[in-house]
């Protein structure tokens, strides 16, 4: 192993680029495109925080898990927290409220973490943590997820705290997650993923082509998420959708007589078009960040050449 590797900086620097890239993808979103900019500035903030304590002979990691409950409503075949006996169906005898892991997610803000992945059991159990969580703004929540309580009420809250990411577990067909799930659980998430326009987060050329699967003998067209170059795709269907599933999601689900409120919240979650001022303003921003990153770096190569260039005497 090479004893120069710095895991600190590689984790930071791999944040960065994490961070580029989503503001590539959310960039036609204003609501989207407002908290990136937040959150960037964020990291960066938490990122200073991470190197003083780490001069200082203390190491704050960039990522932290926390398991919210032992609780879960699915036996999923092959799970570990069950193999270990970490997760059961009753409800908890002790576990922390809300407002203690409130208090955890802001000691690890003000140590400079930016990353906390919410873990259970199935932790969209615990709604009132998830609302704490929605309050940190300066962290990123993921959320591993069964998705199988998925509601009006948390669409309203993903809606509104952008911080919030649900990740939904499935295997890909309805067989195989039927099989190692539990009957119908295929079909209850495929309708939570329609309703809430469930898509990944990242539409970079890296990831295109890792999605880009040549076993996969149908194509879709993904030209709406990756651009022009992406109209015939070897992808798995249920992470990326065709087009056309994206357009019956967006304007021809049918929610009865709540039809009207979830196309609203659809459009409010999707974004409305950017007009040319708030194009300019976005991309200005943008831009300002990149540019200021750049000159970090270009700083820091020349740092790094003037401590490695030998004294002249």
């Amino acid at each position: 192993m090479n004893e120069s590797f710095d895991l600190q900086t590689y984790l930071s620097e791999g944040i960065e680029h994490f961070m580029a890239g989503v503001i590539r993808a959310t960039m036609k979103n204003p609501k989207e495109s407002a908290f990136v900019l937040r959150f960037a500035a964020a990291t960066k903030a938490a990122s200073r925080k991470r190197k003083a304590a780490e001069a200082e002979g203390e190491h704050i990691p960039s990522f932290l898990i926390a398991s919210i409950t032992s609780q879960c409503n699915l036996h999923c075949a092959g799970c570990y927290s069950r193999c270990n006996e970490a997760t059961v169906d009753a409800e908890p005898v002790s576990q922390l409220t809300a407002e203690e892991w409130l208090r955890v997610f802001n000691e690890a803000e003000d140590l400079g973490i930016s990353f906390i992945l919410l873990a259970g059991g199935e932790p969209m159990l615990r709604r009132d943590i998830i609302e704490a969580a929605g309050k940190q703004q300066n962290i990123l929540f993921p959320i591993f997820t069964n998705g199988t309580f998925i509601d009006a009420r948390y669409y309203e809250l993903f809606d509104r705290c952008r911080n919030l990411v649900p990740i939904l577990s499935i295997e890909g067909g309805r067989e195989i997650t039927d099989e190692r799930r539990g009957s119908g659980i295929y079909d209850l998430l495929i309708r939570n993923m329609e309703e809430i326009g469930y898509v990944s987060v990242i539409a970079s050329p890296e990831i295109l082509e890792w999605a880009n699967d040549e076993e996969i003998e149908e194509t879709a067209d993904l030209s709406y998420f990756f651009g022009e170059k992406a109209t015939a795709v070897h992808a798995n269907h249920v992470m990326y959708p065709d087009l056309s599933v994206i357009e019956r999601c967006a304007l021809m689900h049918d929610c009865a007589d709540q039809t009207e409120d979830m196309l609203k919240m659809w459009t409010r979650v999707k974004g409305d078009n950017l007009g040319s001022s708030m194009i300019i303003i976005v991309v200005v921003t943008i831009l300002a960040i990149m540019f200021g990153v750049i000159l970090q770096t270009l700083n820091r190569r020349k740092q790094r050449a003037m401590q490695r260039k030998p004294n002249r005497r």
